[in-house]
């Protein structure tokens, strides 16, 4: 059988939600085959959880998926942090459209996905494009004109601040896109959407949200529509500046 491993050391550490899965794979790795006896203990928690235990020493580590601002490192509580780079993960422009899903309507795959481009994200969330059929969309994805429904758009939004919305729109706003008109901060609500026509979720349920909304479009964690999307949410293709379709990058 397996040789049992001797724990002499445990490690106390946070993740957030959405990286904590590959850390926890990656901290079982290191026990089994090189740890020496150090056993990582690694729990996931919010980033408020997060932040408070670490600055106030209760952990010794921390899982971030975005490092501490300067303002935070620069206080007396973490003028003592040491931020490592470790990974980057990519963002989904993920949508659950039963008429493009091969899953659910029986189109043979392979099937293309669907094609966004920074202008047709940006007024979707602008309130200005509200329908899937919308002469943009169509113009975007001519392989899908007879399919695309004549359905409203069920936008994800975030509940509460988080980190995704400004990586969303700093992202469509180097793809050429002007977010003037826009709070660019990470507290956006999208508050010019339609209400009837928003879908507020959190970090840990936004893939469960989606799964369960038809018709819904969000920005989440490429790994976790990867991991949990189960066919259902699948990812769209932004156009890039050179004029490629583009997925996210794991």
């Amino acid at each position: 059988g397996a040789k049992p491993v001797t724990v002499d050391v445990v490690l106390m550490g946070y993740g957030l939600f959405t990286v904590s899965p590959l850390m926890e794979a990656w901290a079982r790795t290191y026990t089994l085959s090189i740890g020496r006896g150090i056993y990582i203990d690694l729990e996931a928690q919010s980033m408020d959880t997060l932040t408070y235990t670490l600055l106030n020493r209760d952990i010794k580590f921390a899982v971030l998926a975005e490092p501490f601002n300067s303002d935070v490192l620069n206080s007396d509580a973490g003028k003592d942090i040491l931020m490592i780079p470790a990974f980057a993960h990519g963002m989904s422009i993920a949508y659950n459209v039963a008429e493009l899903n091969p899953l659910l309507n029986g189109m043979q795959p392979p099937v293309a996905a669907l094609n966004m481009t920074s202008q047709i994200l940006a007024d979707i969330y602008m309130g200005v494009i509200t329908r899937w059929n919308h002469a943009d969309i169509v113009d975007a994805n001519p392989e899908f004109q007879d399919l695309l429904p004549n359905e409203s758009i069920m936008v994800m939004v975030y509940s509460s601040p988080v980190y995704y919305t400004e990586l969303f729109i700093d992202g469509i706003t180097k793809l050429g896109i002007s977010y003037n008109s826009i709070p660019v901060s990470q507290h956006t609500n999208w508050t010019q959407i339609d209400p009837t026509r928003t879908v507020a979720v959190g970090l840990t349920n936004a893939i469960s949200v989606m799964q369960n909304t038809p018709y819904s479009i969000g920005y989440i964690n490429h790994m976790v529509v990867a991991t949990q999307g189960d066919g259902i949410v699948q990812e769209a293709l932004v156009i890039n500046k050179q004029g490629n379709a583009v997925g996210p990058s794991p």
